[in-house]
């Protein structure tokens, strides 16, 4: 009696599970997601493993276990399969995705290719008249081997080849020609449009119609005499459809009084250079750009003003030329290899005046020896763009300037009207230098409207919060007193580390008079505010528990 009433259980059990089965199914397909026809979610599908940049790590798979719908949704998205890392996916992964992109042109990425995946290669060159892309990195030697193979393949679709051979350079063999063979150019590529070679020859008069085109360390094979300015202008020519141009150290220093005709390319949109002076002066003299291009210049020995001169008259063309960007934000980026000269002092214009800003249309990168060269250069290039127009000035990365660099600056940016600062030495030196100019005897200072100041705990060494909030506090007394307060103050304060400084805080606040905005970490500091809410808060608990009896035996205990 009792089994068949424990039968009779399971059975019910089971009956109820398979009834919840088919509810859960009804609502699923109720969902508003679950009504979209087929094509629409495949389209959301490879929106999302494109914007979440999981494309090759597959780790946009993972929608497929929501349901079965989406999973065979997944398996049908074959463009998404397509793109191949020999560094993330082991063989077995890597046989799957080929099944599983049909069809489909193929990216191929190979980061590091060494010994241990050599063996993949065979089975990627089995497809190769589907390989669509190719980015090869690792120890030449290795990539010296797969260049040697793929030229026994035909590669019919190939529009991007991005190879990178500097890594263990100096381990060939001695007398190996480093160079790509001729009859991977001769021909074969005729669909390739990017080209991206690194410490790697190859014959520049065979390559065409390219639209991407960067070259470092890249001699020109098909020469046994050292290239020249006419050489190179000559490639650039054959590729007049080019947007994205880079070129790092690919030819000796141009002999200044050559001549060459100009070369037109008016679709490219950006232009980097990586060289000695004469190089990128040369290039920049000899390249007609549209006026929306952007610039980024690198060159070697820059170290005082009179260095960069040759190069600021081309930039200075280009920049004030009819249709060129805005540019709004004045952006400082500099470190210190020790007290003698900087590794690094970039000077870069934006259009967008937020601090998240990328893609400048101007970048010029120097290496000062002194704080002297270092005003020289700022102001050279400063006195290049149209400064009249900069109204937001970013130093949260310029780590070491000193005051009087910063005033200098601030008398050539007369519409400045908001700075970015970080609590390091520069940005404590232009907050001196802020109290020092502000003063009522002196009103040709630009009138600032708002600051924003990250503070950020230092992996050594103590917090330099206390030595920018000493002058801050003094030039907002100054400000109270001339009758112009700041408009914002913001603060971003990740570590917490203004929670030591509320007195400081509360002083600024009282100081803005009423008439500006201290913000927190995105919440605005008002500290009266905030007392206001605090008594409500305690007057309400007292309520509460005076309603449930409890404020007697708090005051008998007393």
């Amino acid at each position: 009696m009792e089994e068949e009433d424990i039968g009779a259980i399971d059975n019910g059990v089971a009956w109820h599970y398979s009834k919840i089965a088919a509810l859960k199914a009804k609502r699923n397909s109720l969902a508003p997601i679950s009504s979209l026809p087929n094509e629409l979610l495949s389209r959301i599908l490879t929106i999302y493993a494109v914007e979440s940049d999981s494309l090759f790590d597959l780790k946009w798979t993972k929608i497929m276990y929501v349901c079965r719908h989406w999973h065979a949704l997944a398996l049908a998205a074959q463009p998404l399969w397509a793109f191949i890392s020999l560094d993330r996916n082991g063989i077995s992964r890597v046989l799957r995705q080929i099944s599983h992109s049909g069809v489909s042109p193929l990216t191929i990425q190979i980061a590091h290719l060494v010994f241990d995946i050599a063996f993949y290669i065979g089975i990627i060159l089995t497809e190769s008249e589907r390989i669509y892309s190719l980015e090869v990195a690792g120890e030449a030697q290795h990539v010296y081997d797969f260049i040697g193979r793929i030229q026994n393949h035909s590669l019919p679709i190939l529009s991007s080849l991005i190879l990178d051979l500097s890594y263990k350079r100096e381990e060939l063999p001695d007398g190996f020609v480093q160079a790509l063979p001729y009859i991977i150019f001769d021909g074969r590529l005729r669909s390739l449009r990017e080209l991206s070679l690194k410490a790697v020859a190859f014959p520049w008069r065979l390559v065409s119609n390219l639209e991407v085109l960067c070259m470092t360390d890249s001699l020109d094979s098909s020469s046994s005499t050292p290239s020249t300015l006419g050489d190179l202008l000559s490639v650039l020519e054959s590729c007049p459809q080019l947007h994205t141009l880079k070129l790092d150290s690919v030819i000796p220093t141009p002999i200044p009084d050559m001549h060459c005709s100009p070369v037109d390319l008016p679709f490219l949109a950006v232009l980097h250079l990586r060289g000695s002076i004469p190089f990128c002066t040369a290039l920049l003299n000899h390249i007609l750009l549209p006026a929306t291009s952007t610039l980024e210049v690198i060159p070697f020995g820059v170290c005082v003003g009179a260095d960069i001169k040759s190069i600021l008259i081309p930039i200075r063309k280009h920049i004030r030329a009819p249709g060129a960007p805005r540019t709004s934000l004045l952006e400082i980026d500099s470190h210190k290899l020790g007290a003698d000269r900087y590794s690094h002092y970039t000077i870069s214009f934006f259009t967008k005046t937020t601090l998240t800003h990328t893609n400048p249309p101007l970048s010029i990168n120097c290496h000062p020896a002194t704080e002297n060269a270092v005003r020289q250069l700022l102001s050279k290039v400063i006195k290049t763009v149209p400064f009249e127009a900069i109204t937001h000035l970013d130093l949260c990365l310029a780590m070491e300037a000193g005051e009087v660099t910063w005033k200098m600056m601030l008398k050539l940016l007369p519409a400045l009207q908001m700075v970015y600062l970080q609590a390091n030495t520069g940005g404590i030196n232009f907050v001196r230098v802020l109290t020092q100019m502000e003063t009522t005897a002196r009103k040709s200072t630009p009138h600032l409207r708002c600051l924003h100041i990250r503070f950020f705990r230092p992996w050594q060494g103590n917090d330099r919060v206390s030595e920018l909030l000493e002058p801050l506090e003094e030039y907002f007394r100054i400000r109270r007193v001339n009758a112009n307060v700041l408009q914002t103050v913001e603060f971003m304060d990740r570590d917490g580390l203004l929670s030591n400084h509320k007195g400081s805080l509360e002083r600024l606040f009282h100081m803005m008079c009423g008439a500006g905005t201290i913000i927190r970490d995105g919440q605005e500091f008002d500290p009266v505010k905030a007392m206001e809410l605090r008594t409500m808060a305690e007057e309400e608990q007292k309520m509460l528990l005076g309603e449930l009896g409890e404020i007697p035996q708090l005051q008998s205990q007393e």
